[in-house]
This record gives structure tokens, C-alpha cells and sequence, in this order.
């Protein structure tokens, strides 16, 4: 499957050598070892090409503009990081994130129904939809888009309103997740209800207060998926990729070819700008889709490409490898568990943009099942905020490690003329 025209050089080698390996000393030495880890993965896409050419991509120009792509993620955590460390008050950040939202949100909802009741948008675009059910897609791009718009809006309200005790904003809480329901999208309406409940939640609430929320989130689910069409529409989307009733579609493709690279390539993958990333089909068209069958279907052939970025982690486990695969979930884990570490060491006592930030990065994680959060650029300002966040918070409520070396006591000083007792 190799393609002369397009193979790397030995120079080439030599010069992406040259390039990562310093690059990778000197991010190691930054003091955070994440960092580090995420260019674990960043090299596992410039060695795939090296290792691995099926050709149809000018190597390794793709492979770096991929990485290139890639880096925009710690690159924005790093910002955050350094604007939190500038600003005297961090709070107004998220304020200003919370009501942003917010604001979107409530200008988004006349045109929601709007869509609904003329069965097209403002704009006479056609409606996405799912089944016989009709996704609105009101001044956003596409329904996932909406839906997430009004998740983080959701989040901000009950973020706002556990430190204002202000009911309008469980109100609006409340209209922010209806409107979650009604695009049906399922990752997004299970990252609504943990993020929700990762919000809400406080130790001293006990185990009542927490089976009452769920309680009320279930009462609210249930007859709006039984007695409506958006479960049903939910169920038949679902079977479509799962189930007797699946149907070759291009996310599942990708995901199954997807570990059969991980395991073909072991362990880098084939390499950036080969799978799933926009550099594999805007500078040409990668052998790779030929080779694993991702040409025959709609939405992955090389003259309609539409859908070869649908579906996040084949594009890691594909390019990356399994090894890059793992540096990239311990990187992204790692700061959710920051966060959860901040609200478990501080009783109860962590601010609630903690818990925002920890609710954020689950709801992305869910939805990268399905979709890209982490290269779109609204959800990656919001994933560096956050993320960046959480490293803040676990310094603030996390005692620091003891040392387990146990210093000698020192020794009392005898002057050498000194008459010692018989």
C-alpha cells in the first residue's frame, strides 16, 4: 500500500528525530509530569509514519500538522493556568463563563421551538433527526452542538445558584436540561445527570439527599422517554449501531478498525494524519481507509469525507496506538482526578467551581464516546479552563505529601578540650 511519492525520506526521519526528542527532554523538565505524558503521545504520532507508511498523505507533513493540531489542548490548559495565576480573583472567570453560557442558552430557546413547529430552521436549513423525531438545531450548528451549549449552561445555573441561593437560577437549571432532552441525544443527556449530581452533591447532604435527586431526575426522565417520541428515537439511533438491527455505518467502522490497527501496528499506531484526523483526507486521501475497509462507507470514501471525524478515540487508538492511547487518557484523567481529590480533602469545603470544573471534564469524556469535544474549539476553551482548574484546586486543599525519609537527630556538639566524666 505504500506510495513512493509519499514515503518519508531519510532526512525526513532524521529531522522528526531531531525535533521530538529534544523537545520531549526539555517538557519533561517543566516540573509537571502531564505534560510530559501528553508528548508520550505527541510521539507516538510522529513515529507511526516512520514506522508504518501506507502512503496517500505527504509524510511526515501530515503527521506534524496533526500533532500541530493536537498540542492546541495543553496549550490552552497552560494559558488557563497562567491566567490563574495572574488574576487576583479567580471567581469572576467562571462567573463570566457561567452567565456567557447562560445568556447563549436563553437566546437559543425561542428558536428551538421554532424548529420544532415548522419543522426547519430560520435559516430553511433541514433539521437533523433521529428516526421519525426531529433534532432542533436553533441558531447552533448541529443538534450535539446544542446540546451541549445547554448542558454547560445548565452546569453555570446550578454552579451560579449554589452560591447566590437564588431559586430563578434552579429554574433555569431546569429549562437548560429540558432543552438537553429534546435534541435526544443520549451521551449528552447521561453527562446532564452526573454532572448535575456531581453539582448538587455536598458530604453533609447524606445518603437521603442524594437518592432525592436521583429520585427527581428519574421522574423527570422517564415519562419524557415513555410518553413521548424522544425515547423511542433514542432506542432506534441506538440500534443502528448495536444490536441485530446495526448497520455499517462510518463511527463504527472506524472503531473497530481502529483496534485492529492498535493491534496490526503495535504499539504507535499508523501514525499522525493517517485516521480520522483532518490532515488524512484534506491533503489527500490516506491508504489506510482502503486498506481497513473505511472507503466503502457512506461518509468515509474519498470523494465524501463528511464523517471521518465523527468518532474522537478511533482517531487516538488508530494514529496513536494502544501506547498513545494510554498517555492521552492518563493526561485528561489525571485532571479530573485533581479536581475529585480538591472536593474529597476539603470536607465539603471545596468551591463550587471545583465541582463545576470535575462535572465539565466527565461530560466531555462521555461525549469524545460519540463525538470530538477535545478539537472543537468552544469545548476545548472550556476543557483548558477547567482542567487547568483542577490543578489549582488540588494545591489549594490537598496536603502535600510527607517525605519518608526521617531526618538523624543531629548529634550534640563536644568540644575536643573538653574533660569528659570518668
Amino acid at each position: 500500500m505504500a506510495q513512493s511519492s509519499y514515503g518519508p525520506s531519510p532526512l525526513d526521519e532524521t529531522a522528526v528525530t531531531l525535533i521530538a526528542l529534544p523537545a520531549l527532554y526539555y517538557l519533561t523538565r517543566s516540573g509537571d509530569w502531564t505534560i510530559a505524558v501528553y508528548c508520550g503521545y505527541i510521539f507516538c504520532l510522529l513515529v507511526g509514519p516512520l514506522a508504518h507508511n501506507y502512503g496517500g498523505v505527504p509524510q511526515p507533513i501530515s503527521s506534524i500538522k496533526a500533532a500541530v493540531l493536537d498540542l492546541k489542548l495543553p496549550f490552552v490548559v497552560l494559558a488557563a493556568s497562567f491566567a490563574f495565576s495572574a488574576t487576583r480573583d479567580v471567581k469572576k472567570i467562571f462567573t463570566s463563563m457561567y452567565l456567557v453560557f447562560m445568556g447563549f442558552a436563553f437566546l437559543n430557546i425561542p428558536f428551538v421551538f421554532y424548529d420544532l413547529a415548522a419543522g426547519h430552521t430560520i435559516f430553511d436549513r433541514e433539521l437533523a433527526s433521529k428516526g421519525s423525531y426531529l433534532q432542533p438545531l436553533a441558531l447552533c450548528g448541529s443538534a450535539a452542538e446544542l446540546a451541549w451549549l445547554n448542558c454547560l449552561a445548565c452546569f453555570g445555573a446550578l454552579a451560579r445558584g449554589a452560591e447566590r441561593r437564588n431559586v430563578w437560577y434552579t429554574v433555569s437549571a431546569i429549562l437548560f436540561a429540558l432543552m438537553v432532552v429534546i435534541t435526544a441525544s443520549i451521551k449528552e443527556i447521561a453527562a446532564l445527570v452526573l454532572g448535575a449530581y456531581l453539582i448538587t452533591q455536598h458530604r453533609q447532604g447524606g445518603l437521603f439527599k442524594n437518592m432525592l435527586l436521583l429520585g427527581a431526575a428519574a421522574a423527570v426522565l422517564i415519562p419524557l422517554f415513555a410518553f413521548t417520541g424522544v425515547g423511542e428515537s433514542m432506542l432506534g439511533h441506538l440500534n443502528m449501531f448495536v444490536g441485530a438491527d446495526a448497520i455499517p455505518t462510518v463511527r463504527a467502522g472506524m472503531m473497530n478498525a481502529s483496534f485492529q490497527i492498535g493491534i496490526d501496528h503495535f504499539p504507535f499506531g499508523t501514525g499522525g494524519g493517517t485516521f480520522g484526523s483532518a490532515p488524512s483526507y484534506q491533503d489527500g486521501y490516506s491508504n489506510v481507509y482502503y486498506a481497513y475497509g473505511i472507503s466503502m462507507l457512506n461518509g468515509g470514501g474519498p470523494t465524501f469525507a463528511a464523517f471521518l471525524q465523527d468518532v474522537f478515540w478511533a482517531k487516538i487508538i488508530g494514529e496513536a496506538g494502544f501506547l498513545g492511547a494510554i498517555c492521552y487518557v492518563i493526561y485528561i484523567a489525571t485532571f479530573a482526578l485533581r479536581c475529585y481529590r480538591a472536593m474529597r480533602y476539603s470536607g465539603g469545603r471545596a468551591d463550587v467551581a471545583t465541582r463545576y470544573s470535575l462535572a465539565v471534564q466527565v461530560m466531555l469524556f462521555l461525549v469524545s464516546l460519540a463525538s470530538s469535544p477535545y478539537t472543537n474549539e468552544l469545548l476545548l476553551v472550556v476543557a483548558g479552563v477547567t482542567m487547568a482548574y483542577g490543578a489549582r484546586s488540588e494545591a489549594l486543599y490537598v496536603p502535600a505529601p510527607r517525605s519518608r525519609y526521617i531526618a538523624p537527630s543531629p548529634r550534640p556538639f563536644v568540644s575536643p578540650h573538653a574533660k569528659l566524666p570518668k
